[in-house]
């Protein structure tokens, strides 16, 4: 995020209903990662999708956790400040002070002392180690075991996602096949990962547009959610019907 781009995002937010916007914002950026998850897994890059997926699923369990406690939208919104200073400080030891325009280190270093001290890591009590803060107290696990879709996804969401996100043994293991001739990239793994990655992310997505529906009463979306519903079941549990 461009340090122009961040003034005018804190702007946008500098008035009332900022949680309303932001369950808003975080439900349409959900809406294109599922459209993203959509093209990989179509084109068999199950596991491409998979990385996608577990964006929308960050992206969902912090748009339910705002609705649920509208007093953080400021904290998520500040909390940006607080990533980019780290950002330019990251580019700064690599790159040298050159890195970054001289203006825009003092905005984000303003911006940052302004709003640092509700950031600050606190000492645990019991452990002694220091508890690392962000905009909202709980991490991502326990803000998504609050609500019970959500809960239920956390393994094919979450967890089993984040192997693809990282350079991990994991990762590799499953893209190779390995027999007595030797080892070789699978010609298929990627489409075997693409039915999970599709169908998980279509059930976060039904979360989504639930958690839409219920907060903003716009005419006609529930009788959609509801076809959006029969629909699903129709797709994934045909066997059912």
């Amino acid at each position: 995020m461009t340090n122009a781009t961040t003034l005018a995002f804190v702007r946008a937010f500098d008035n009332e209903h900022k949680a309303d916007k932001l369950v808003f914002l975080l439900g349409r950026a959900c809406v294109d990662d599922f459209f993203e998850i959509l093209v990989l897994a179509g084109s068999g890059y199950g596991f491409g999708a998979l990385k996608i997926l577990r964006s929308l699923y960050e992206k969902a369990v912090a748009s339910r956790f705002i609705a649920s406690k509208p007093e953080l939208a400021q904290d998520f919104v500040d909390y940006g400040s607080v990533t980019q200073w780290k950002l330019m400080r990251s580019l700064e030891a690599v790159l040298g002070d050159k890195a970054i325009d001289p203006k825009d280190r003092e905005d984000v270093t303003k911006r940052y002392e302004a709003i640092k001290q509700r950031f600050e890591n606190e000492k645990c009590d019991k452990c002694g180690l220091a508890r690392y803060r962000t905009w909202a107290d709980e991490d991502l696990v326990t803000m998504a075991s609050q609500f019970e879709i959500l809960k239920s996804l956390l393994p094919t969401a979450y967890y089993m996602p984040m192997s693809h996100t990282h350079a991990t043994a994991a990762t590799l293991a499953q893209r190779l096949d390995i027999n007595d001739d030797g080892i070789k990239f699978s010609t298929t793994a990627g489409r075997d990962q693409s039915d999970n990655a599709l169908t998980v992310g279509h059930a976060v997505l039904m979360d989504v547009l639930d958690l839409q529906a219920s907060l903003f009463k716009v005419a006609g979306l529930p009788e959609a959610l509801k076809q959006c519903e029969e629909d699903f079941e129709a797709i994934w549990n045909p066997e059912e019907k």
